[in-house]
């Protein structure tokens, strides 16, 4: 599933585990997200689980 797919408010750790970083930083950016740009993708996963 790619990430336009997805609704904004997924948090689901599983989902977001399948998404690549650079997919998962799309993600971030559009949901404004700061300091999304240089963690790695477990930190990603972590941003928008809890956003």
């Amino acid at each position: 599933m790619t990430p336009e797919l997805l609704p904004k408010g997924v948090t689901d750790r599983a989902l977001l585990k399948s998404l690549n970083t650079q997919q998962l930083k799309a993600m971030a950016k559009e949901r404004d997200i700061e300091g999304f740009s240089k963690p790695e993708k477990a930190d990603l996963v972590n941003l928008l689980a809890a956003a």
